[in-house]
């Protein structure tokens, strides 16, 4: 659908000239990049995803708060959004949320770049999302940033993010739909590990103390994606996820794609920003498995069409690498091979 019109309509409600506006993509929003008459560029986005799911105004503007937050409060370089004429950052269109925020140059990381997977295969042991030492340093001292930040700042009144734990509901309807998959495509073994493993963890989940120090307002998704590299500075886009979770379930989603064996570099350089408990390491393994489960969850919604050519094997491999060595009480977060490593 062309939201066009929608964008050049929001624009009215910015102290900006535009001089172009380009589509640039749609996935959860669509986005433009504007350019104004002193070649000053902005990002126009419209809250609805690619599959016209419209976001609500308030949970759009808390998101913005917090990045507005950041800017104002850190030096790490958010897209910043901007009031529009009535002193607030969300324009409504047509029932359709619009940010206008400031716009962010750069690259993208190791394997969200074209070649990316090529050139980490070549990298054999080290392969992971970095092919540069200080870019990799900078993206876990901006998470510890991030977090420190989230501990610290006091929620704006009407503040409306909700929890994004994994919960036990969710987490019987992923093993329900696990259970319906083709026992010809799919070994029943390898499901049965990844429930029992999952199970273990929500257990040790819940003696998991939820003080400021754990637990707290996340970005959710520090992923390939959702950051960019500008002369290796670290600059995190796209917090239409953040919520409130354990900072280390945050921690274990950005280190997916980080080889084992540098792992304790990267906590260590975290903890320079943001303390870790003692027992950081048994946790964030807990913490890594219930992320998984989600992300097998996500992987369950597609439907056979899209997945039972490959999901056969990652499930394979999933119940054989991080979920089998959880189970058999086997530490892996440092010297285990990845997931993302055997897809290779």
């Amino acid at each position: 659908m062309d939201y066009s019109k929608i964008a050049e309509e929001a624009l009215k409600s910015y102290s900006i000239k535009s001089k172009s506006i380009e589509f640039i993509a749609q996935s959860a929003g669509v986005v433009y990049k504007v350019t104004d008459d002193s070649d000053i560029s902005y990002c126009l986005k419209l809250y609805i995803s690619i599959n016209d799911v419209i976001e609500e105004k308030n949970s759009v503007n808390t998101e913005l708060e917090w990045v507005a937050a950041i800017a104002r409060d850190t030096d790490i370089t958010v897209p910043e959004p901007y009031e529009n004429t009535h002193g607030e950052y969300i324009t409504v269109i047509d029932g359709i949320s619009c940010s206008l925020t400031k716009w962010l140059d750069g690259r993208r990381s190791g394997f969200d770049q074209p070649d990316g997977f090529i050139k980490a295969l070549l990298l054999d042991g080290d392969m992971d999302e970095f092919d540069d030492k200080e870019d990799a340093i900078n993206y876990i001292k901006v998470l510890g940033k991030l977090h420190r930040h989230a501990s610290e700042w006091k929620l704006p009144v009407g503040f409306a993010r909700g929890v994004i734990e994994l919960d036990e509901d969710g987490m019987a309807e992923i093993f329900s739909k696990l259970d319906a998959l083709n026992n010809e495509l799919y070994n029943k073994n390898d499901i049965e590990i990844i429930k029992m493993a999952s199970k273990k963890a929500f257990e040790k989940r819940q003696t998991i103390d939820k003080n400021n120090m754990t637990w707290g307002l996340v970005h959710n998704d520090y992923v390939l994606s959702n950051y960019l590299i500008d002369n290796h500075e670290i600059c995190p886009i796209d917090f239409g996820a953040c919520g409130f979770n354990y900072y280390l379930s945050d921690l274990s989603n950005a280190i997916h794609f980080v080889a084992p064996h540098k792992r304790k570099k990267f906590f260590d350089l975290y903890s320079e920003y943001f303390p870790l408990p003692d027992n950081y390491v048994a946790l964030t393994e807990t913490l890594y498995i219930i992320a998984e489960l989600q992300t097998i969850g996500n992987y369950l919604n597609l439907s056979s069409e899209e997945k039972d050519d490959w999901f056969p094997k990652d499930i394979n491999i999933w119940a054989n690498a991080e979920f089998k060595h959880y189970l058999n009480d086997e530490p892996y977060l440092f010297d285990k091979k990845a997931f993302y490593q055997f897809q290779f």
